[in-house]
């Protein structure tokens, strides 16, 4: 295991290489975490539809690279109520504020 008079050499240790999760990413799957647990949240709604409307690996959230559904927040049209379409940018606008802090 690579030990040389007792002790580890870790130089010649190779250890597998984990791919980072970039920051907006985990911002997201964290505040989305929080929102889902809470039927009654204000964004509880979009997020559902959201995780729900992941048809491959049934609902499994796996674009790591991407912006997390930013564009049907930010561009999404809640015509019902101008409060709610308000909330959702901001929502969105605080994702990418706080991922790349």
């Amino acid at each position: 295991l690579g030990e040389t008079n007792g002790s580890i050499d870790w130089k010649s240790l190779s250890l597998p290489v984990l791919p980072m999760l970039p920051a907006v990413s985990a911002t997201f799957l964290a505040k989305a975490a929080l929102i889902v647990a809470r039927p009654g949240h204000d964004m509880y709604a979009n997020m559902n539809q959201f995780f729900l409307s992941l048809d491959d690996n049934h609902g499994a959230y796996k674009d790591c690279f991407g912006l997390p559904a930013f564009i049907p927040l930010f561009c999404g049209n809640s015509s019902d109520d101008s409060t709610q379409a308000h909330g959702e940018r901001m929502w969105a606008l605080n994702l990418l504020k706080d991922g790349i802090r």
